[in-house]
């Protein structure tokens, strides 16, 4: 039982029902349930339309890993990796960037 002045306090440590982060709403907690891989989805997705848009068919996609299928001698891992790392307006200037790109017949485990 908490007091007039007191105000429950939802963390990491008290965040609700399975353990999962809780935001203090007007009335009751919201749950905020995947907004970091929410987040990382809309930047993933972001960049596979703007690859598409450059030639690169986008054919399967792994986490966090985008597979096109291209003719040989097309575009460059270089371009592929640039593309992917050009943020949607909402995230410019995150430090976030495409790496560890690779060209092969047949997909892979990168």
């Amino acid at each position: 039982k908490t007091g007039c002045n007191e105000k429950r306090v939802f963390d990491i440590l008290n965040c609700g029902p399975r353990t999962r982060f809780v935001v203090r709403g007007k009335d009751a907690p919201f749950i905020v349930h995947n907004c970091v891989q929410a987040t990382a989805h809309d930047i993933q997705r972001y960049g596979i339309e703007n690859l598409e848009a450059a030639g690169y068919p986008i054919v399967l996609h792994v986490y966090d890993e985008d597979i096109a299928e291209v003719p040989h001698g097309f575009g460059s891992i270089e371009e592929f990796e640039a593309i992917m790392s050009t943020m949607p307006p909402w995230a410019e200037g995150w430090p976030v960037r495409a790496s560890g790109g690779w060209r092969g017949r047949r997909y892979r485990k990168g």
